[in-house]
């Protein structure tokens, strides 16, 4: 993926490279790389009977084939943050939703970056990780609402 998409999805690709060097080092590994031997491990797909129903906000959709999206068999909820710049909606969740037929959108969280739909952080790690100051926080009871609207509804009462 990154190596194909560098420069459209460099917040996750190049995500905690401080540099330009790095982030040339980075580039040039992406540009020769090739799958480890185990990699062949995670198209097997796993199942847990425990599982029933999964919510995820924020999802990276790099990592996943199209096929590997398109055989998920148990309901998944989806919230987007809309100014998440490290998982680009349009990359990452867009994808998911696309080509998951089980996937659901829940809903976005407007403002949002990708670490602002986490709990508070303390200031110095929100500064570190570029967390949005001006987040609106009281946004997000909504969204868990929506979360566990999707679980009672695909899980049940109980």
């Amino acid at each position: 993926h990154c190596a194909a998409h560098l420069d459209d999805d460099a917040g996750f690709c190049l995500y905690g490279a401080r540099s330009q060097a790095e982030r040339e080092q980075r580039a040039a590994r992406y540009k020769s790389a090739t799958l480890p031997p185990e990699a062949s491990v995670l198209n097997g797909g796993a199942a847990d009977a425990r599982v029933a129903s999964v919510a995820v906000t924020v999802p990276v959709g790099a990592i996943f084939t199209a096929e590997s999206l398109a055989a998920i068999k148990m309901p998944v909820g989806i919230v987007e943050a809309t100014a998440d710049k490290v998982l680009r909606p349009a990359i990452h969740s867009g994808r998911v939703l696309a080509q998951c037929g089980q996937c659901r959108a829940l809903g976005a969280v407007q403002g949002a970056g990708h670490f602002d739909v986490l709990s508070p952080l303390p200031a110095v790690v929100a500064s570190e990780l570029g967390a949005n100051a001006s987040f609106d926080r009281n946004l997000l009871p909504a969204s868990y609402g929506r979360i566990a609207a999707f679980f009672q509804q695909t899980l049940g009462n109980d």
